[in-house]
């Protein structure tokens, strides 16, 4: 009886030890997938950028690192049509972005001029 009771004590600690070395390794590798995530939307910013940048109608487009679901690319903004909305996301999903991409651009028109 004695040996059953202490084979039972030995799972239990040993369960215990793994599932905390569970949580901290989790809780670790959590927080630094974050930082990387950001890394890798920074090299996809500095490789894609050169792009939106060459064509005016992005020129209220902005590229970002952003810390949202454990980092991702953002793509924030203004353009004046859906057409130019419909080329910058597929100019970015062409570029494979290596982390979740979100897009907060928004279609705004120009103002007709003043005569």
């Amino acid at each position: 009886m004695k040996l059953a009771r202490r084979t039972a004590i030995i799972v239990a600690a040993t369960s215990i030890v793994a599932a905390s070395l569970v949580f901290i390794t989790y809780t670790f590798i959590a927080s630094q997938t974050q930082g990387w995530n950001m890394q890798k939307a920074e090299r996809h910013i500095a490789l894609v950028q050169p792009a939106i940048r060459a064509d005016a109608r992005f020129q209220h487009v902005d590229l970002a690192a952003f810390t949202s679901d454990n980092g991702c690319l953002l793509i924030q903004g203004y353009v004046t049509t859906e057409q130019a909305l419909s080329d910058l996301q597929r100019i970015i999903a062409q570029s494979r972005p290596p982390v979740l991409t979100k897009f907060a651009v928004y279609v705004i028109p120009d103002e007709p001029s003043q005569k």
